[in-house]
């Protein structure tokens, strides 16, 4: 109940406090993606004084070599400067409408 949330909430920082945001964070992002679109993330940005943010074709899943190799060298040193050339020259996968037998679209 609410004397249970109180308590674990006690020690929590203070409503609109920056305390615990000021660690570095990379926020990718799928430009086709209607789930999560990168104006979420922008919105995410403005409450991380540290994001990073990278936005890269395709939809939910940006799990491509060239962004897979961004989040690694922003995990080995979130401060650095980032190549994010690669990400010009991804391009969305094909896909099918209609099941197995459907029109390819690229």
């Amino acid at each position: 109940g609410p004397t249970q949330r109180a308590a674990a909430s006690s020690g929590w920082p203070a409503r609109g406090s920056a305390l615990g945001y000021m660690v570095a964070t990379a926020l990718v992002s799928g430009i086709e993606d209607p789930a999560t679109p990168p104006m979420w993330a922008d919105s995410a940005a403005r409450y991380l004084p540290r994001a990073r943010q990278l936005v890269a074709h395709g939809g939910h899943d940006t799990g491509s070599p060239c962004v897979v190799a961004i989040e690694a060298a922003f995990l080995a040193d979130p401060t650095g400067a980032l190549d994010e050339s690669c990400v010009d020259t991804m391009h969305p996968p094909p896909f099918a409408l209609g099941g197995e037998s459907g029109t390819l679209v690229r």
